[in-house]
């Protein structure tokens, strides 16, 4: 049994709120796809390993570049947006696990990343201290966002 492991501002029940931004997205998608492919050629090989961080229902990787031969491990805190994004995606592999806690070995990972999901976690600072814990010297960290931050953190902290 997978223990849920609550660690942002988003609940279990939200599944149908990132379906609903995925819908806002479709609007943009192909600005969206053509930004992440210049970022993955200015910045990408092509064999890293990439871990990105509350990867929700998938709509960075299902977005992502074909021509990527590396690994892509996708990690949420939320067993039910796992469970929609293997849905989607039932091919792809997905992780149960907490941005406080990556279940990884030191400098582990090419690439650290996240798609609208940093602006979620509580504690920014624990989380990002662990992308640098498993992320490789000279690796790369990013985030994109392309809707609205959410400001609970901010203000609940």
């Amino acid at each position: 049994m997978i223990r849920e492991i609550e660690d942002s501002t988003w609940g279990k029940e939200n599944v149908s709120r990132l379906d609903e931004f995925e819908n806002a997205r479709s609007l943009v998608l192909r600005a969206t796809k053509q930004l992440i492919l210049d970022f993955y050629n200015q910045n990408f090989q092509g064999n890293e390993r990439v871990l990105e961080i509350g990867s929700g229902t998938g709509f960075l990787k299902r977005n992502w570049p074909d021509k990527f031969q590396g690994e892509y491990v996708q990690l949420d805190s939320q067993t039910a947006f796992l469970k929609e994004a293997k849905n989607k995606s039932p091919n792809e592999a997905f992780i149960h696990g907490s941005a406080y806690e990556l279940p990884f070995p030191d400098e582990s990972m090419n690439v650290v990343c996240g798609f609208g999901s940093y602006d979620v976690l509580m504690d920014l600072e624990v989380a990002t201290n662990e992308a640098s814990r498993v992320l490789k010297k000279g690796g790369l960290f990013f985030h994109m966002l392309d809707l609205y931050p959410c400001n609970e953190p901010i203000i609940r902290n």
